[in-house]
């Protein structure tokens, strides 16, 4: 089933079924563009002259070629991706949102490697152009994010997607010990950031188990959410709540509900 489910989920990434809804920067270098519409940088242009073509470009233009820009795609779920996400487990019909609600985003993000990496989030439609301006700002901050892949990767196991260290959102799940109770992640309204430097503490125990070393809030290790850090406060300008303020603290959570 598992191996179902990500051949299926592969199939959704690439599969020119995507529709998209929105496009902001661009993809190594490509141009900027909305649907619907050609970016000047498109068009037929005249062929320059020999001169021209073997001048040498200002200082300015080649640092603004060489700056990484932030870029994403939202997008509705293909039929590639419905099917991966069924067979995964991470959407069934008794799930409280619909497929239809939800949307993709294909977004660049900062690596623990310092480089720029294009990852993947599912989050409900509602919030998505929120989540947008939230990963935006953590791009121009140069915020770690270890990895970004849809939790169908890991055939929806929360455990897994943990000890992966994986950034996700949607996951049509529990809340994290509490069978039958909706997790805010069900809603597509919720999303979780390097869940192994900023793990869940509940009742005594503590998830992933391999994030442990992690309670000790001082280690200031790459990729650690702090108070009033910029995720902390990237998220909290779209209205949304830190698990790390929580009694039983959940230092990787944000959430819509606070919850």
């Amino acid at each position: 089933m598992r191996a179902a489910a990500v051949a299926a989920f592969a199939g959704g990434l690439t599969a020119a079924t995507l529709i998209v809804v929105h496009v902001v920067g661009s993809w190594a270098g490509g141009p900027t563009a909305r649907t619907g519409h050609v970016a000047a940088s498109l068009r037929p242009t005249a062929r320059p002259s020999r001169r021209a073509s073997t001048a040498s470009p200002s200082p300015s233009a080649a640092a603004s070629a060489a700056t990484p820009h932030f870029a994403v795609v939202v997008a509705e779920l293909s039929p590639g991706l419905r099917a991966g996400m069924t067979a995964s487990g991470s959407w069934r019909p008794s799930c409280p949102v619909a497929l239809d609600d939800l949307r993709l985003l294909t977004l660049s993000y900062w690596g623990f490697d310092g480089a720029v990496h294009r990852g993947h989030l599912v989050v409900n439609g509602a919030v998505a152009r929120q989540i947008v301006s939230v990963f935006r700002r953590l791009f121009q901050t140069h915020y770690p994010i270890r990895r970004m892949v849809l939790v169908d990767h890991f055939g929806a196991d929360e455990d897994r997607v943990m000890a992966a260290d994986d950034t996700c959102g949607y996951n049509g799940r529990w809340v994290y010990g509490r069978p039958g109770v909706w997790s805010e992640h069900a809603f597509g309204k919720a999303v979780d950031i390097n869940p192994l430097e900023n793990p869940y503490v509940y009742s005594g125990k503590v998830a992933p188990e391999t994030g442990r070393r992690y309670l000790d809030r001082t280690l200031r290790a790459r990729g650690m959410i702090e108070a009033n850090d910029a995720a902390v406060r990237a998220f909290a300008s779209i209205g949304w709540g830190w698990g790390g303020s929580w009694a039983s603290p959940d230092y990787m959570h944000f959430s819509a509900s606070g919850k």
